[in-house]
């Protein structure tokens, strides 16, 4: 049964099978990752360099690299977890 860790962050401590059964997406929440994902790699794709403000560029940059690597982890974790090969042993 999971256990709230008293941090400053929330976080909880889970067995393999919880993490298991909250990693794996619906097909649902499958595709609107994916969705997202698309959009995110579409726009860093489309970003243009404006000479005059360069920074600008490198943080939306950025965040879309960051968007894009976080919805990959998600898409990645829940394709793990449905290989029978990665079920735990101790269910």
């Amino acid at each position: 049964m999971a256990n709230l860790i008293p941090t400053a962050f929330s976080k909880w401590e889970l067995n393999d099978e919880e993490v298991r059964q909250g990693s794996i997406l619906s097909v649902a929440q499958t595709q609107v990752i994916q969705n997202n994902l698309a959009m995110a790699a579409e726009e860093k794709l489309m970003l243009e360099i404006a000479p005059d403000n360069i920074s600008l560029y490198l943080q939306r940059e950025a965040g879309l690299a960051g968007q894009i690597a976080a919805y990959q982890f998600l898409l990645d974790q829940s394709d793990f977890w449905q290989d029978p090969e990665n079920i735990p042993s101790n269910t």
